[in-house]
């Protein structure tokens, strides 16, 4: 019976119970895994506050390819309310409070009048109204993108990666 360290958690363990999930394996002998490790991994990589790592979650951090493998992303319910969870759902009322507060304000600037001809004078009344409107398609533009941001982060944050095979 031929041994192998396994590379996340360092349990030695039959060769035949490990994987070899990435190029590394030709290179270095010592680079199998058991397959739960490699699940087990890729999901912490994967919860990761920063974007950067949990974004190449499913990449070998020794040579940097793509894990060969078959992942299920499965939905779990008990991390709606974690700490984690709560400060994005803080994010998305402090972001759409923000963003209501401008509408609301650039709305009544409008609705007022104190961007009508008799508040300023010639043609500088089409190039406030010009730049209010671009600031309010910028702003708006902005709130997607962070909004959309923010849900990739909830939405990675509730999900836990389940091993299928190494493809």
């Amino acid at each position: 019976m031929v041994t192998e360290r396994c590379r996340f958690c360092s349990g030695v363990d039959d060769v035949t119970k490990l994987v070899d999930p990435c190029d590394c394996y030709k290179k270095y002998d010592s680079l199998l895994c058991h397959p739960l490790c490699l699940e087990q991994h890729i999901a912490k990589r994967k919860q990761h506050e920063s974007d950067h790592i949990s974004d190449e979650a499913d990449r070998c951090p020794e040579c940097g390819k793509k894990f060969r493998v078959k992942l299920h992303w499965r939905w779990t319910k008990q991390r709606i309310f974690s700490s984690t969870s709560m400060t994005l759902y803080f994010n998305v009322a402090a972001l759409s409070f923000s963003a209501f507060a401008f509408f609301y304000a650039t709305y009544t600037m409008f609705s007022t009048g104190d961007l009508s001809p008799q508040h300023a004078h010639g043609e500088n009344v089409g190039k406030e109204k010009a730049l209010v409107i671009s600031m309010v398609v910028i702003i708006l533009i902005m709130s997607i993108v962070v909004l959309r941001k923010v849900y990739q982060r909830w939405e990675r944050h509730q999900m836990d990666a389940e091993f299928i095979d190494i493809v």
